[in-house]
């Protein structure tokens, strides 16, 4: 048995993992706040999959993704939304229920880097962090 099939996670991947636990404990701990809303981290940690239906109707081939979709899974796949959503809870005065959320929305990146999911390229295809596409 090979070492890869032994520990089948790069360094890269590894440490998405770890941040990605901690960003999920900071989740549940805001969302333990009474002042926080669970259900907005809920919605925000399932919706940049829902990017998928965008292509609904346009064939394509496994494991690829309807083109007029690409731009949207790409956009709610990107850190910069959850930053920017938390610093928007920030500047509202500590708003916990959008806190939550953006840190829900950051694990859900994360843990997509994780298990090496990446941005998805012009051709529609997954394009891994680690590496090997498809």
């Amino acid at each position: 048995m090979t070492a890869r099939a032994l520990f089948p996670f790069t360094s890269s991947k590894l440490i998405s993992g770890v941040i990605a636990g901690g960003l999920a404990a900071a989740t549940i701990a805001v969302g333990m706040r009474g002042d926080a809303s669970g259900w907005l981290a809920a919605a925000f940690a399932i919706a940049p999959d829902l990017t998928f239906l965008a292509g609904i109707g346009q064939p394509v081939q496994k494991g690829r993704m309807a083109s007029r979709a690409i731009p949207f899974y790409n956009a709610a796949h990107s850190l910069i939304g959850p930053i920017a959503l938390f610093a928007g809870a920030l500047a509202l005065g500590t708003n916990w229920s959008l806190i939550g959320a953006a840190l829900a929305w950051a694990t859900h990146i994360m843990v997509d880097r994780t298990v090496g999911y990446g941005m998805r390229g012009a051709d529609g295809y997954q394009q891994s962090t680690s590496g090997s596409a498809r």
